[in-house]
């Protein structure tokens, strides 16, 4: 027996208000970019989709329902390889340098490489603020900016 909708999760969360949010919510919470890059991927992620990840909408509503914090957690680590995949299609030569810095040998690691240390992991109010993004009514005018 299904329990009470009051009981789980909404059964619609609003995509395109946690979309947004995660936009501009996501390059703050990236590890392993020069920070100078924050504004460029929220405007690049707002005006195209270059950091969309193939699947990272209907992971989220699958997820949705098994607990809306997980959704979240998994479509942040979706973004994060959207944005590793973007970076990865920049036409730069294959042997250009990139911005990571080895603590072994003090070398300059590789674009590629510098782009595979990319990392993401929410902050509590980060998480909070997607969660909320995610719940807010379809039918509201605006979603809330963070």
């Amino acid at each position: 027996m299904k329990a009470s909708s009051d009981a789980g999760p909404p059964s619609a969360p609003n995509w395109a208000c946690f979309y947004s949010s995660l936009l501009r919510i996501g390059p703050l919470a990236l590890i392993g970019i020069p920070p100078e890059w924050i504004d460029w991927f929220r405007d690049e992620g707002s005006s195209s989709e270059w950091f969309w990840y193939e699947g990272i909408q209907e992971e989220f509503f699958d997820k949705w329902q098994e607990s809306p914090e997980l959704a979240v957690k998994e479509a942040f680590q979706r973004y994060v390889l959207g944005v590793q995949a973007g970076l990865q299609d920049l036409p730069v030569s294959p042997h250009s340098e990139g911005w990571v810095t080895c603590d072994q040998t003090g070398v300059v690691l590789t674009w590629e490489a510098s782009i595979g240390s990319i990392k993401g992991e929410l902050a509590q109010w980060q998480l909070q603020a997607l969660l909320t993004a995610a719940l807010t009514q379809t039918s509201s005018p605006e979603c809330h900016s963070f």
